[in-house]
């Protein structure tokens, strides 16, 4: 590839003026790195898998935007695992994988044949895709907290992103115990540092192992949401249920509504909380009170509230559809709320 040293004045710049081109909203851009890193066995395949799917036809991945587009995964696994994804996903052909490329470890000079074929195949075969999973199992490094040796078989990727314009989306897998922020991934720092945006994907609640992720991310770009929790549905894939604190408070609220009546008068927070199942975990009663203020003020958890809120005569909760425009819970006794909540 011929090298341009000419400097350039700043004046001299161009936009392209189109925004940055997503392929996955937030997550995944032409032209970019983006590093992956979550446990083994934790659903990074999964994730790719459903998601692989949304680009096929550029439809929503968890409440995310996605273009459809064509995809080459460079994989360690057999052609046989992906056999069994493609048609238990009903994944098409615009999905393509080169698997298992190497017998043993590669010499960089063969890594670097490699990643210029693979520049060449992306713009013949009009891939915005490169995915390798899992680049310490594919890459030439042998040490991996050797930074030179990772820059230099990262850098010979740059034909991928620069001259074919493509994404690169490198999955790797996270160091013992939990690190740092951004800084997950084994190995050396060299690897997050060079990539435009880190994904982290950790369980939500190790104990319960329930079928939630959350994505906490890093990114140059100010459209990458910082933390976003996911849920999966064997067969459907998975929905987007906010940030942590969101995604608790939800669940919350749907434990609430397990408790509820039907009909008024309906129960205390005292009483919901003394008919509190063991999952999940009781919070506490400041807690629900702020729950239950925000649900009043959306409209939207189908919960309905009596009462004044003033001794002998406590605000009481029950479900309901819809909440009536008469319901006098505009605040919650003991708990503070922001003037656009309460009003």
């Amino acid at each position: 590839m011929k090298q341009d040293w000419t400097p350039k004045p700043l004046s001299a710049l161009v936009s392209s003026g189109a925004g940055v081109p997503w392929l996955l909203e937030g997550y995944i851009a032409r032209g970019s790195f983006t590093l992956f890193t979550g446990l083994w066995k934790a659903g990074k395949t999964t994730f790719l898998s459903y998601l692989l799917r949304s680009l096929g036809e550029g439809t929503p991945f968890a409440n995310l935007s996605s273009s459809k587009c064509r995809v080459l995964v460079v994989t360690e696994e057999a052609e046989s695992m992906w056999q069994h994804r493609r048609d238990e996903l009903k994944l098409g052909d615009h999905v393509e994988i080169i698997s298992r490329p190497f017998v043993g470890r590669p010499e960089m000079a063969t890594w670097g044949t490699f990643a210029e074929y693979l520049a060449t195949v992306v713009k013949e075969r009009d891939f915005a895709l490169v995915v390798l999973d899992s680049l310490p199992n594919l890459s030439p490094v042998k040490d991996e907290n050797d930074a030179a040796q990772t820059i230099s078989a990262l850098t010979h990727l740059y034909g991928v992103t620069g001259t074919a314009g493509a994404a690169v989306l490198l999955i790797s897998h996270p160091k013992k115990g939990d690190a740092a922020e951004g800084q997950a991934t084994r190995g050396t720092g060299a690897t997050p540092a060079f990539v435009d945006i880190i994904v982290e994907m950790r369980r939500h609640d190790p104990e319960r192992r329930d079928t939630r992720r959350v994505l906490t991310a890093y990114s140059r770009y100010d459209e990458t949401p910082l933390e976003l929790v996911l849920d999966y549905e064997p067969g459907k894939g998975y929905r987007a249920l906010g940030t942590k604190a969101e995604a608790t408070a939800t669940e919350r609220l749907a434990t609430v509504r397990t408790i509820l009546p039907t009909e008024a008068p309906g129960l205390t927070v005292e009483e919901i909380l003394t008919a509190w199942p063991d999952d999940p975990p009781r919070p506490g009663e400041r807690t629900l009170k702020a729950d239950l203020a925000e649900a009043k003020a959306t409209s939207g958890a189908g919960i309905a509230c009596t009462g004044e809120g003033v001794k002998g005569d406590a605000y009481r909760y029950h479900r309901a559809d819809s909440i009536p425009a008469s319901s006098n819970c505009s605040g919650i006794d003991g708990v503070e709320l922001p003037a656009a909540v309460a009003a």
